[in-house]
């Protein structure tokens, strides 16, 4: 008999501590989960982006 492993859902739990290591920036942040970088299997786990420095230019 083929023994089966069993696969814990942690992205959840990663997303929702990453928001709140961030909450004092949490205005200024945009959170994606799973962001895709092109076609699958490739993606990230968390996406950050601080949409204030998205508008500043030099």
């Amino acid at each position: 008999m083929k023994e089966t492993t069993k696969r814990i859902e942690w992205h959840p739990a990663f997303q929702a501590s990453i928001q709140i290591e961030f909450e004092e920036e949490c205005d200024k942040l945009t959170f994606e989960s799973e962001h895709l970088l092109s076609k699958k299997p490739m993606q990230i786990d968390e996406l950050i982006i601080n949409v204030e420095q998205l508008f500043i230019r030099d």
